[in-house]
């Protein structure tokens, strides 16, 4: 619970009102759930800001799951 909590605080405003919900099944293992129902890949609570960044570029494209977990090797399915 407490890294979902770390994640969300962390996030950007824009991408934070982009949230409806935050799930984590360990500390290392966030996952958030969009609004338009696209599913966020964060991983581990460390680099934020690295993470938001590349997300943000992501979110441009079409896809269902971006996974941001490895921000120098990011997903999109």
């Amino acid at each position: 619970m407490g890294a979902a909590i770390g994640v969300l605080s962390g996030l950007p405003q824009p991408l934070r009102d982009q949230v409806r919900a935050v799930a984590a099944s360990s500390p290392v293992d966030v996952t958030l759930l969009l609004a338009d129902g696209r599913e966020v890949r964060w991983g581990a609570p460390d680099q934020g800001e690295r993470k938001a960044a590349v997300l943000g570029a992501l979110l441009a494209q079409p896809g269902q799951v971006y996974d941001v977990t490895s921000p120098d090797l990011p997903t999109i399915s």
